[in-house]
């Protein structure tokens, strides 16, 4: 057998203000939408290749932003027009349709919704710094077999919830595709205090602007009313790979927004809820409790394999990777105290406070004499 090639996952890309179509009434789900062009900035030759063979044959996955789709903001790819690649610029010029689901669930209309022209004012004022998503390039034909993720399951590389493995492969269909069921969960969303200033912290943070928005409470609904958002929870704990959850549920009409990607090993422990976000495009109402999530499995990069073989083992896949395990501590204590040494504010030799590590990229924090400055500062770096 060939060896199989993991999915790429490209940089996040901005929408281009020039092209942002006006609002209009989207006939398939009700919704606000708007059209528009996503620039993908691209990496290397690889990606231009890749991208340049996807959009041919097996068609370019567009994927959103965790906390976009939480509020209920999806982005598609469009038909209409062709995928541009920009060589000399090594970029993707994506024609993209975003869609805002919130006020559009038949029999509740006192939703106001303005997430959409309030994306397009910060896209004209910020340009490239309201990211909107990612392309994901993944063949099917190089996801993980009914057989190789049964292994993983007895190898302690994956676990789909706390059954026996018995159980756990039952979850796991002849043609390779994991159907999770939803947790007995559901998030509510708090719109009174979905305000202006809050949609643009979602929209500019994602999940991380969604304090005081969001809360869990346990139950799930009976049923998914017609054109009706839902957002529920699945568990997973994932090895040495990358989950892609497919746009369509087992029931026909019921999709998951675009926000698709669960992460190889920092995706672990099984007691961790992850949420779904899910809508009935439907006018008729949709059984929750037969609703299952399907998820496809591929193998991770060559560097996520290489830190899963030292980081994943029973115990980590089903209570989760914690920082310990990231640097041995078990195994180098010394570690530790050299971290502490390092980020002391008695270090004289000018070393760093600290790092804020990030998606691709890692800063360092210098430590500032006065502390209340320090921790003022803090939030305004991460959030850069």
């Amino acid at each position: 057998m060939s060896p199989r090639h993991p999915p790429i996952i490209t940089n996040d890309g901005f929408l281009d203000p020039e092209t942002l179509g006006d609002l209009f009434i989207n006939p398939d789900t009700g919704a606000h939408s708007m059209r528009g062009h996503m620039v993908v900035p691209l990496r290397n030759d690889h990606e231009i290749a890749q991208v340049n063979s996807f959009a041919a044959h097996d068609g370019v996955d567009v994927i959103g932003k965790s906390g976009h789709s939480r509020v209920m903001m999806t982005i598609d790819g469009r038909d209409d027009e062709i995928i541009q690649i920009e060589r000399s610029r090594r970029r993707a010029i994506v024609p993209v349709i975003l869609s805002s689901l919130r006020a559009v669930e038949v029999r509740r209309t006192e939703v106001r919704d303005d997430l959409l022209t309030v994306l397009s004012e910060m896209i004209h004022e910020q340009r490239r710094s309201v990211n909107v998503g990612r392309l994901a390039l993944a063949s099917p034909d190089q996801a993980l077999s009914q057989t190789e993720i049964i292994e993983a399951i007895e190898q302690d590389r994956l676990k789909l919830n706390q059954s026996n493995l018995d159980q756990q492969s039952q979850l796991v269909q002849p043609d390779g595709v994991i159907e999770l069921p939803l947790e007995d969960v559901e998030y509510l969303f708090c719109e009174a205090n979905f305000d202006t200033d809050a949609m643009r912290r979602v929209l500019r943070y994602g999940k991380h602007g969604l304090e005081g928005l969001q809360v869990m409470k346990e139950g799930l609904p009976d049923a998914l009313r017609g054109r009706q958002a839902l957002i529920g929870g699945m568990r997973m704990s994932i090895g040495p790979y990358i989950a892609i959850i497919e746009k369509n549920l087992n029931k026909p009409g019921v999709i998951h927004l675009a926000a698709r990607i669960l992460d190889g090993v920092r995706t672990t422990g099984i007691n961790i809820m992850r949420q779904v976000e899910l809508f009935n495009t439907q006018l008729q109402a949709v059984c929750t409790q037969n609703l299952k999530v399907r998820v496809k499995l591929y193998h991770a990069s060559k560097e996520t394999q290489d830190v899963a073989r030292t980081v994943i083992n029973p115990r980590t896949i089903k209570e989760g990777v914690n920082f310990s395990d990231t640097i041995e501590l078990d195994k180098h204590p010394e570690r530790l105290l050299r971290l502490m040494r390092q980020v002391s504010p008695t270090q004289i030799d000018e070393g760093p406070y600290g790092f804020l590590v990030g998606p691709g990229r890692m800063r360092e924090m210098q430590w500032l004499e006065h502390p209340k400055f320090q921790f003022a500062n803090l939030p305004k770096v991460n959030a850069k």
